[in-house]
């Protein structure tokens, strides 16, 4: 932990999640009877389902505040197509509601074992705590999470989006949207579990050099992808198929490198739409990759629209109070700063052991004290 914790920028996180957390979620109604949303917030029980267990689930934001208090919670971020797992297994009692329906189409990876990247390590990892401090991207297609170290390349400063390395071999076809890779690539910065993790993914032994490319490489004559359908059983539509306008007609059969590629921000508005392009995102399940509202990015800008309409609602109706209303709450508002602060500081002087659910009651009923309010309405903290 750092000698000076700031809350300018906890709380601009914590702004950050609730963007993430979305409109879909709620920390008092759970979302399955909602049924597949688009994108939300999931999270997994370590403790309820342990990795060792063969067991994959994830629950929505008001689970994780409700049902698993007190757990080892492994905040996932967002997942596409996700129906809330919490009361559909025994292992997970739901507070909310009884379910007996089963999630059979949620999609689920190492993630719900708080696992990550292809070095299938956690985060924060306790044993590499080195890694810690890596930038870690998020893949658009399968949604692991890899450390920049790991993706082969350098990472660009403008970019968007990332499919990784194991994605892209699956769907050679998107690497013809991607960003020109960075020169210059210096791979020995790079950490050999991840090279050597990424080579195995993806299972190409064709290209010695491959991951020092700074393109795509063009396939042999007899490359496999020249087969109506590939070796993994995907169809890849003939150039006759095509309409002319086709951006990848000529393209669809290149082979790629063995690295992330990554995008620019309007790179799903400019996939191409014709019929032979639709077909083949659907036959390799990725007709979400049309979708623009599908993105992270997309997401978190509509949250944090939302977030901004929310707050302006709350200054209206903060500016129609009488002055003296005004003034209690600038007060209030103050008084609140200033113990979050103390127990920023505590922590950051004593260590996280040293602020305990009591100490943090404590602080608020005194701040309720301040204010003139019921300090019991903390006891259920």
């Amino acid at each position: 932990m750092s000698d000076e914790v700031d809350i300018k920028d906890y709380l601009e996180y914590a702004d950050r999640m609730e963007s993430i957390v979305g409109s879909a979620s709620s920390e008092s109604e759970c979302t399955h009877e909602k049924g597949y949303l688009s994108r939300q917030a999931v999270f997994s029980c370590l403790d309820c389902t342990p990795p060792s267990k063969d067991l994959l689930v994830g629950f929505c934001y008001a689970c994780s505040e409700s049902c698993h208090v007190g757990h080892n919670v492994e905040t996932l971020y967002t997942k596409r197509y996700f129906r809330c797992d919490c009361g559909t297994v025994p292992q997970l009692l739901c507070k909310f509601s009884e379910k007996s329906e089963k999630n059979c189409d949620n999609s689920y990876n190492q993630n719900f074992k708080g696992l990550y990247c292809n070095c299938s390590r956690p985060y924060p990892d306790s044993e590499r705590p080195e890694m810690d401090t890596v930038e870690m991207i998020q893949c658009s297609v399968c949604e692991d999470w890899f450390h920049a170290s790991h993706v082969n390349t350098t990472v660009p400063d403008d970019y968007e989006e990332m499919i990784c390395p194991a994605c892209i071999t699956a769907h050679k076809f998107l690497a013809c949207y991607a960003m020109a890779p960075v020169a210059n690539v210096n791979m020995e910065t790079q950490d050999n579990r991840g090279v050597e993790a990424v080579a195995s993914a993806t299972n190409n032994d064709n290209h010695e050099n491959s991951l020092k490319s700074p393109a795509v490489v063009t396939s042999d004559a007899d490359s496999s992808l020249k087969r109506e359908v590939s070796e993994d059983g995907n169809e890849q539509p003939s150039k006759k198929q095509k309409c002319s306008n086709c951006f990848l007609s000529g393209h669809c059969d290149e082979e790629v490198a063995k690295r992330a590629y990554f995008f620019t921000k309007n790179f799903r508005e400019n996939l191409c739409q014709c019929q032979s392009c639709t077909d083949l995102y659907k036959s390799h399940n990725i007709e979400f990759i049309k979708d623009t509202a599908d993105s992270l990015s997309s997401y978190e800008e509509a949250g944090a629209v939302q977030r901004a309409q929310e707050e302006q609602e709350l200054e209206n109706t903060l500016a129609s109070l009488p002055h003296k209303a005004k003034c209690d709450v600038a007060r209030a508002v103050g008084s609140l700063r200033s113990t979050i602060t103390d127990l920023f500081k505590t922590i950051s002087e004593e260590g996280s052991d040293a602020v305990n659910r009591e100490k943090i009651k404590q602080a608020f009923r005194n701040l309720a004290a301040e204010t003139n309010m019921n300090p019991n309405i903390f006891d259920k903290m």
